[in-house]
């Protein structure tokens, strides 16, 4: 059995996810202690591009699969090509970013394999044994639990934002473009593609500057006020909501912060008519700086607040705004 990591690697039109790049980054660390190497999996119509930049953070080793038949993302086709080079090459781990795509073909993956998986861990590290310990947060983020799957080998999803990816490196990674087999045609067919509304923006958990705004927001228009504010701050700025002004709709789904949403570590963070709820705490305690403005000055996001501004939002936000443009000329 190898005690190799390998992690999957999610892109799009030859470009890696940040939030899988950041995972091999972090692999790099935990394969060095046990013995280990990096080996990112590329599944793509053409991995070139992809597996460079696997390879400039950390990889020293990308396993290709290309064609046409991968073109567009199916569960399927993905899970039957990775089953197949499991069987064969026997990592002792397969790590993917909890993305979209790791989401849906991480536990794909692991019941075609017969084998246990870790989802959502909050933390990576390597035991005596040379085995990975998964930390995950439970009972809305009151408690800590570390994990290990018994079997071989040990599947898990990393929740996004925790980790960043490593400065470019420069070496080159010894790419192996794999003959699996064709996948069969599958149940559904792609017909046509439709860029989420927010593609062209940066993501949440790349974001350097997030502004996040809760139920004091009072409807979706309470957001424009946000959006200024990061426009001020330029486009290393991004607008999160807590949970219930996603599931409000005033933002869509993609952009909720927490442990049902995302999770984010930005230098700044600022927190708007946000009480400080755990299940929202979760997804951004690792932020650098927290700034909280709330009208509440008894509201627990205050508690793990770095700066706080008691008072009426839509007055503060548009204030913040104006000086932030001031200063960046």
């Amino acid at each position: 059995m190898s005690t190799d990591i390998w992690v999957v690697v999610d892109s799009r039109d030859g470009i890696a996810s940040d939030a899988s790049l950041a995972i091999v980054t972090e692999a790099a660390t935990l394969a060095a202690s046990c013995g280990g190497s990096v080996v990112a999996v590329v599944v793509a119509p053409d991995g070139a591009q992809v597996a460079a930049q696997a390879g400039e953070h950390g990889a020293s080793t990308v396993r290709v699969v290309q064609g046409e038949a991968y073109a567009q993302y199916s569960t399927q086709a993905w899970t039957a090509a990775l089953a197949d080079l499991v069987r064969t090459h026997q990592p002792a781990a397969v790590l993917f970013a909890g993305t979209a795509i790791g989401a849906d073909l991480a536990p794909r993956l692991a019941a075609r394999l017969g084998i246990g998986l870790v989802s959502d861990a909050t933390a990576l590290s390597v035991a005596a044994d040379g085995r990975i310990t998964f930390t995950k947060n439970t009972l809305g983020g009151n408690l800590l639990t570390e994990c290990v799957v018994a079997a071989t080998p040990q599947i898990g999803t990393v929740r996004t934002g925790l980790y960043k990816k490593g400065a470019p490196t420069g070496v080159a990674p010894q790419v192996v473009v794999e003959d699996v087999p064709a996948p069969a045609p599958g149940g559904v067919q792609v017909l046509s593609f439709t860029p989420d509304s927010s593609d062209g923006e940066i993501a949440l958990e790349d974001a350097d500057v997030v502004i996040s705004g809760g139920r004091a927001m009072g409807g979706a228009e309470g957001f424009d006020a946000l959006r200024a504010l990061a426009a001020a701050f330029g486009p290393g700025a991004a607008v999160g909501a807590s949970r219930p002004a996603a599931d409000a709709g005033w933002l869509p789904t993609s952009q909720e912060i927490g442990i049902s949403g995302k999770t984010v570590s930005p230098d700044l963070y600022v927190a708007c008519g946000i009480s400080g709820a755990s299940q929202h705490l979760a997804g951004m305690s690792g932020s650098k700086l927290v700034v909280a403005i709330n009208s509440d000055p008894q509201a627990p996001i205050f508690e793990v607040a770095d700066l706080g501004v008691v008072g009426d939002l839509f007055e503060i936000v548009p204030a913040l705004a104006d000086a932030v443009a001031r200063h960046r000329g």
